[in-house]
């Protein structure tokens, strides 16, 4: 029969493959092929089955159970309160010892609702949860529209539609998330859509093992609205998503514990403020995080209520609250329109959490690969702070085409060097500085940076420089090629640099000069690089003199 897909329903396609997927089988399994083809059906028991269960990694063997949720009541009106009735179900499967609860196509408005465990919320193409508009239905929950608290082997799934009506709710009173889940393990969101959330639209903090696969998620109607947060979580997968948000896209936080053991991939997204994020929260850290495959654009919404119509930030990696930041790997994303495709920062926010500030964090072994950005903006920012330095940042096979132009009067400061190092300010290019003084890459206070095969282009004309480093030691650049404008200053700009190899790198046309040396640097080495069409290839500034050069082997003017 599941081979005959073009006779069958839609309805009966997707209720063969949620049997399959969820082991449902027996009488359960049947009941579920009856509702398939609309016969009315009571719920009950299915039959004991081994094996994995996708729902619940971690068990199996356990009864199967289906109920509808309008046999317990649902009108699926779009007016009618079904909060009653979808509780009721919900229990009813909880005290069977698990299974799922079904929404058949409808409108299903409903207040707060509490997720049991080992209960799966199935929604069919056509169905649509409403979240209550009356705040004072929220004072007493959790603060979601769906929650859940030391709860395992939870999945909400389907093609049907979760929607907050979050547009209602005013800035500085009550405002829900949709999904809130504390404590929770073994979770499974998938194929559904989420939209329209007061606030962020789905919260999960310190749970285990979280599956997010092939959901649609929107939400841009309110102030912050995240997509995804993730506070202390670990062992988490996100996938094959679309992620829409007026505030950050994908987020993770650590208030407590470590989010650790992260996979982000095949995922689209799009966020006024930034797309993919480490931070702001930051107390417990963050390890073991890859992002891979992934697009990132602005959402080009007419109305913002945060950041900026292009996009803060692509990928925004920072510890500003103490905590290690350590082995996170970045690869092969599609970048557009964003004012800093990429920024890391380790800062100083210094707020307690329940107690004295902690002490400055870490932030070290990054890298960042196979990434073309098309209409970026200000510029990228890598930066720590004095005495507090990054450590093992690397980045390579990176394409950035810039709109370049003169910044406006109002970040008219930090357009010059020196720039206010700013340790406490909020982490992300729009806020902490708005304009850099490079529209490349800004980068100080790192031991270990290596840059490899990095071409930069731009638009319109910019007078700022294309990179500048300040206080790295052991500096690599390989394979830099950069076209400037008429009025760039500088391709690179080094500023107390201590070791550095600078090689095969490429001085383009209207290259006025290549490098710029500041202050107390030492061991720079220059070696095959073609910088034959440079008006100028060294200026000495301060301190800075030849003898802290070694070259060999140069293409010179």
């Amino acid at each position: 029969m599941t081979g005959q897909s073009g006779g069958q329903s839609f309805l009966r396609r997707d209720l063969l493959k949620l049997a399959g997927v969820i082991g449902v089988g027996g009488l359960a399994g049947s009941r579920l092929m009856a509702a398939a083809d609309g016969v009315e059906i009571p719920y009950g028991q299915g039959r004991q089955i081994d094996g994995e269960n996708p729902t619940a990694p971690d068990q199996s063997g356990y009864h199967k159970n289906f109920v509808s949720v309008r046999h317990h009541g649902a009108k699926g009106d779009g007016r009618t309160l079904d909060t009653e009735a979808i509780d009721s179900a919900i229990k009813t499967i909880s005290k069977l010892g698990g299974g799922v609860v079904y929404f058949p196509p409808g409108r299903y408005l409903t207040a707060p609702l509490s997720m049991q465990s080992r209960v799966t919320l199935y929604l069919e193409t056509g169905a649509t949860v409403l979240g209550s508009t009356q705040a004072e239905r929220y004072k007493k929950g959790a603060g979601g529209l769906i929650n859940g608290r030391d709860l395992e082997d939870i999945a909400i799934i389907g093609r049907g539609t979760i929607d907050g009506q979050g547009e209602v709710f005013k800035q500085g009173g009550l405002r829900p998330v949709l999904f809130k889940f504390n404590k929770c393990a073994n979770i499974l969101i998938e194929g559904i859509t989420t939209r329209n959330s007061a606030s962020w639209n789905q919260n999960y903090s310190d749970c285990e093992n979280i599956v997010i696969r092939g959901i649609n998620l929107e939400n841009i109607c309110n102030w912050n609205n995240d997509g995804l947060d993730l506070c202390g979580c670990v062992n988490v997968r996100i996938s094959d998503s679309r992620v829409w948000s007026g505030d950050d896209g994908i987020c993770l936080k650590s208030y407590g514990r470590p989010t650790e053991n992260v996979v982000v991939s095949n995922c689209l997204v799009s966020s006024n403020c930034n797309a993919i994020k480490c931070g702001t929260e930051s107390y417990g850290g963050f390890k073991n995080i890859t992002v891979t495959n992934c697009v990132i654009t602005p959402p080009r919404y007419e109305r913002i209520w945060h950041g900026s119509v292009e996009g803060n930030c692509g990928v925004c990696l920072t510890s500003v609250d103490g905590g290690v930041l350590e082995n996170v790997a970045v690869s092969n994303l599609a970048i557009y329109g964003t004012r800093a495709p990429i920024f890391m920062r380790l800062g100083n926010r210094a707020r307690p959490l329940g107690g004295p500030p902690k002490e400055i964090g870490t932030f070290r072994k990054v890298t960042v690969n196979n990434v073309a950005v098309e209409s970026a903006g200000p510029g990228c920012e890598i930066t720590g702070l004095p005495g507090h330095m990054m450590e093992d940042i690397s980045l390579s096979n990176i394409h950035i085409r810039s709109l370049g132009g003169p910044p406006p009067d109002v970040f008219d400061k930090y357009r010059k060097m020196p720039i206010p190092e700013n340790p406490a300010g909020y982490p992300d290019t729009f806020w902490l500085h708005g304009f850099v003084p490079s529209y490349g890459f800004f980068c100080r206070h790192i031991k270990g940076l290596s840059l490899s095969n990095i071409t930069l282009k731009k638009d319109l004309d910019d007078e700022r420089s294309a990179m500048i480093f300040q206080d790295i030691d052991n500096l690599r650049l390989d394979g830099l090629t950069v076209y400037p404008t008429a009025g760039t200053e500088t391709v690179l700009w080094l500023d107390n640099i201590r070791q550095a190899m600078i090689r095969g790198c490429t001085a383009m046309e209207k290259t006025k000069l290549f490098a710029r040396l500041v202050g107390e640097c030492k061991d720079i080495a220059l070696m095959s690089n073609d910088l034959r069409k440079a008006e100028q290839v060294w200026e000495f500034v301060d301190a800075a003199g030849p003898s802290m050069l070694a070259e060999v082997g140069n293409l010179m003017p």
